[in-house]
């Protein structure tokens, strides 16, 4: 795998990074996603609002691409995916032209745009934006998933709880859940407090996400559930009986 320095990760960023940009191309333009490294290829058009939670931060690039590299081949196709606090939506609606069947959530006066981005990208079929609230019942949103992701979610120590406590509520034993985070991690401590009770937390490596669109001030963890204590007995006591017979 190739990894990169400082340098070059610095460089590479300057090519796409979003905060610090003028609030005519940050907040009213779409951002135009690109697919591959042709610019005259495929890009998904995201459309924005001037509102924080209605435009695309760095942390949704950095996983959208992530994912593209991840569940390549068609490893995404037919996946249920849930995408939590999806604001413009873009992780979603990559995994959605990956294949994957994705809800992606947020509060209603969020999912106007939400859903004229599913529809501009012609992904009606297999993504669609429903209203939830972290902590309440999440009966309509067809879980449990086989992937669940955030971006941006980790800044209120206060509301740690109550995300956890949904995302576990949607969970499946091998579901696989994503966080990317930038500087607003106000709540990471909190957060992985919790989560590193029931959950193993990988934070990825450079040469795990895509080798241009990364950069130092995003953090991208994965989560997969640790085995149940009767699981570990179990494989403990299978163990045990095989060393016995030899």
């Amino acid at each position: 795998m190739k990894s990169i320095s400082s340098f070059e990760r610095l460089i590479n960023s300057l090519k796409w990074k979003r905060e610090g940009i003028i609030d005519k191309l940050r907040f009213e333009s779409p951002y135009e996603y690109p697919w591959n490294d042709d610019e005259k290829g495929l890009h998904l058009m995201i459309y924005q609002s001037k509102s924080i939670a209605k435009t695309v931060w760095d942390s949704s690039i950095v996983l959208s691409k992530y994912f593209q590299k991840e569940f390549n081949q068609g490893k995404a196709i037919g996946l249920k995916a849930l995408e939590i606090g999806c604001g413009c939506g873009l992780p979603g609606i990559v995994l959605a032209l990956l294949g994957s069947n994705v809800v992606l959530t947020d509060l209603e006066e969020t999912l106007e745009i939400t859903r004229r981005n599913i529809t501009v990208n012609a992904l009606d079929e297999n993504a669609k934006a429903l209203e939830y609230k972290w902590g309440e019942n999440s009966d309509h949103l067809g879980g449990p998933f086989d992937i669940i992701f955030a971006t941006d979610t980790m800044y209120i120590i206060e509301e740690a709880t109550a995300l956890w406590n949904s995302i576990k509520s949607l969970s499946h034993p091998n579901t696989i859940i994503y966080f990317a985070y930038g500087r607003n991690r106000g709540a990471e401590d909190e957060f992985r407090s919790i989560v590193s009770e029931d959950f193993i937390v990988e934070e990825l490596q450079d040469e795990q996400l895509d080798y241009i669109y990364q950069c130092e001030d995003v953090t991208v963890i994965k989560l997969t559930k640790k085995a149940s204590e009767g699981k570990r007995k179990g494989r403990f006591e299978d163990s045990s009986k095989e060393k016995k017979k030899r």
